[in-house]
Parts: structure tokens; sequence; C-alpha cells
């Protein structure tokens, strides 16, 4: 086969591809390992990686249960919304005191109704406000 041919033929591999096939087989010649082992080891390494997503993407959804199960008994505690009635959620203040926050403010309830703004800030941690509401006894 000419320069030409094999050119035609593996233009879509860069040349860092090509070296990668060559250094692959260089390393399968040296070890003893025919095309047929590369491509059942292929197989297995797509099975662990296909149980290792499935494994993740469980862990997940177990995860997010159990946080909209917390979210729910969240809301049967928490405080009200003084405006809108719906409950209220509590976050963290991100900016340290300083000119930003010059009140040195901790956390911050917001309302979670779609239309409303409400806020109130605390300078209380809000771990502390977290545990504290959880606490309550559902009514």
């Amino acid at each position: 086969m000419d320069i030409e041919d094999i050119e035609g033929a593996l233009q879509v591999f860069s040349r860092k591809d090509l070296q990668t096939v060559v250094t692959v087989k260089t390393v399968m010649d040296r070890e003893g390992i025919s095309f047929k082992d590369l491509e059942d080891y292929l197989k297995v390494l797509t099975r662990r990686i296909k149980d290792y997503n499935r494994k993740q993407a469980k862990a997940y959804k177990k995860r997010v249960e159990e946080f909209e199960r917390q979210k729910e008994e969240w809301k049967k505690r928490t405080d009200r919304c003084p405006v809108c009635g719906e409950p209220l959620m509590l976050t963290r203040v991100r900016a340290p005191k300083g000119s930003g926050n010059v009140h040195g403010y901790r956390s911050v309830w917001y309302c979670i109704g779609e239309s409303c703004t409400y806020e109130k800030y605390s300078k209380a941690i809000l771990e502390d406000l977290y545990h504290e509401v959880m606490k309550r006894e559902v009514e």
C-alpha cells in the first residue's frame, strides 16, 4: 500500500491517535496479547463502566429522594411567610462581614412563593437554625 492510500484510509485519525495505535501494538506484541484478547478486554471495561454508572445513578437517585423527603419534613416544621403563607426556606449569606454585609448577617430566610419576595436576614448560623427547625414537632 502506498502513502497516499494509507493517508486516505487513516485521514480521520490524528498523528497522536496513530502513535497511540503503534504503542498499543508494540505492547500487545511484547506481551503476547492478541487482537481478540483486546476486544474481550474492551467488552469487560465497557461492562464495568456501565455497572459503575448504574450504581452512581442509583446512589444519586437515592440522594435526591432523601433530599426531597427532608425538604418535605422541613416544610412541615418551618415558619410560614408573613406575606403569603408559603413555607420559608433558609440559605447562607455568601458575603462575609464587610462592605457588602455591614451587619454581619450569616443566613437569610426567604419565601418559596412564586411571586413573593419576602426575606428576613439573621446573624444566626444556618446550621443552628436548621437544627432548631428540625427539632420542632410537626403540627
